[in-house]
């Protein structure tokens, strides 16, 4: 994907992101990866399966605009349409990032979202979970993971 270079820039050195370290030498526009929760299907699904939360990722520039979003359902990977929503909670989950690392986070939320959907095993949450451990390189906000692991518990007792 081809991000919009944002109004800002700044000179960095180094990134740290969690535990790893991605250099970032010279000047470029510079992301920020939002996760989010929200109660929208809360209800049954049509085929019966309570869905506690829905999990999405937002990427914002350096002014704030939201640039794209990742979500995750029945249907594959798609753009999330309802970024604003009451029962919305988002989190920064990483701030000052380098365009090659929302295309290492795009790349590994689209590979994982090749896979078949699975309510409780591979769902919104949980890709998105992974995506933030593997894409990013860091531990996931504690939102999302609870998100992911209610839903596994929720799968178990039904």
């Amino acid at each position: 994907m081809k991000l919009p270079r944002p109004t800002g820039h700044y000179a960095v050195v180094a990134v740290t992101i969690g535990d790893s370290t991605k250099a970032n030498r010279g000047y470029g526009p510079r992301y920020r990866i939002d996760v989010c929760t929200s109660n929208l299907n809360a209800n049954n699904s049509s085929q019966g399966e309570p869905v506690l939360k829905h999990c999405f990722a937002k990427i914002i520039d350096g002014t704030g605009k939201l640039i794209k979003t990742y979500a995750f359902g029945r249907r594959g990977v798609a753009d999330e349409p309802y970024v604003v929503h009451e029962s919305v909670r988002c989190a920064i989950q990483a701030e000052d990032i380098s365009t090659a690392q929302i295309s290492d986070f795009e790349s590994t939320f689209s590979n994982l979202g090749r896979q078949p959907y699975q309510w409780g095993k591979h769902d919104c949450c949980a890709i998105l979970n992974k995506a933030v451990k593997q894409g990013l390189d860091t531990k996931p906000q504690r939102s999302i993971d609870q998100a992911a692991a209610d839903i596994r518990y929720s799968r178990e007792i039904l």
